[in-house]
């Protein structure tokens, strides 16, 4: 049993002892292929922001060394920041069948499924703003139809009530007209009963044509029918019509 135990031991341990020296290789192999000449020059491009030339750079190495996984990485980031995610995705993928046991591997699966998200997420953006013109053109053409439509209406109710004021002118016009004629006959004198709603503006217009001339109608009739104001009228009073204080032709 203890010898049994002491095997799983030195099994455990070996294997321990097998994957660090994995992942020392790896981080070996790694450091060894950022020691290329053209991996230096393209480093330096990074560090001065010269982002698309390193890119270039690294692409170069990959075509003479395919092997070179650092290039791979450092490629995918590139992309990443630039938001060319499927080129990101391709050298994220091309990294992790180069070093499936690096310490890094399950951080660049992540990256991946990053890209991948966001990839989604832009075309989704793009297909958005692609259909929204059509949206907005439609929504226009209604807007511009009930807008139409709106004004129509609005200019059949103008036609109307134009057609009102002028045949109330004409009525004011044609009843000015009588009065005019009964002063003319000398009739210094008259009366009007007032109805429910009106006023001496409106009686003035009736009248006269004129709504300025209440202030006769009021100066003249407000101690006979005890007026405190001009609104004090009440329908049913009849008014005395001061036709030679008046002069109707002005």
């Amino acid at each position: 049993m203890i010898k049994n135990i002491i095997l799983v031991i030195t099994i455990l341990a070996t294997a321990a002892v097998i994957t660090s020296c994995k992942q020392k290789t790896t981080t070996q192999i790694e450091s060894k292929e950022m020691q290329r000449a053209d991996m230096q020059y393209a480093y330096k491009l990074l560090e001065k922001n010269n982002n698309m030339e390193a890119a270039r750079i690294f692409e170069q190495v990959i075509a003479s060394n395919p092997q070179n996984s650092r290039a791979y990485i450092e490629l995918a980031i590139i992309y990443h920041q630039t938001n060319d995610f499927i080129e990101a995705m391709y050298y994220y993928k091309k990294y992790g069948s180069l070093r499936p046991n690096s310490e890094k591997f399950e951080m660049v699966q992540d990256q991946l499924s990053l890209a991948k998200k966001e990839f989604v997420y832009l075309e989704n953006q793009k297909a958005a703003r692609r259909k929204k013109p059509q949206d907005d053109y439609e929504w226009e053409a209604t807007e511009l139809q009930t807008l139409k439509e709106q004004n129509v209406s609005l200019t059949e109710q103008i036609t109307s009530l134009t057609n009102t004021i002028t045949s109330l002118e004409k009525t004011v016009a044609s009843q000015a007209k009588v009065l005019r004629s009964r002063a003319s006959e000398k009739e210094k004198v008259s009366e009007y009963t007032i109805s429910k709603g009106e006023n001496l503006r409106g009686i003035a217009v009736t009248l006269f044509g004129d709504e300025d001339k209440w202030k006769f109608l009021y100066e003249y009739n407000k101690d006979r029918l005890n007026l405190k104001t001009p609104n004090n009228i009440q329908p049913g009073q009849i008014l005395i019509i001061p036709w030679e204080n008046i002069d109707i032709n002005e």
